[in-house]
């Protein structure tokens, strides 16, 4: 990491990192959400 420790992130990589993380956990979510309605249907008679 270019000599600097996580803590001496700037303004914008900061930014860019949540962005990052709520976009993964939006689609985890979706995902999860899919798989749970998949099971549902199938298990229904």
């Amino acid at each position: 990491m270019n000599g600097r420790d996580a803590a001496g992130l700037s303004p914008f990589e900061a930014f860019a990192t949540l962005r990052h993380l709520r976009v993964t956990m939006k689609q985890l979510r979706l995902l999860l959400g899919f798989v749970i309605a998949s099971a549902k249907a199938r298990s229904s008679p």
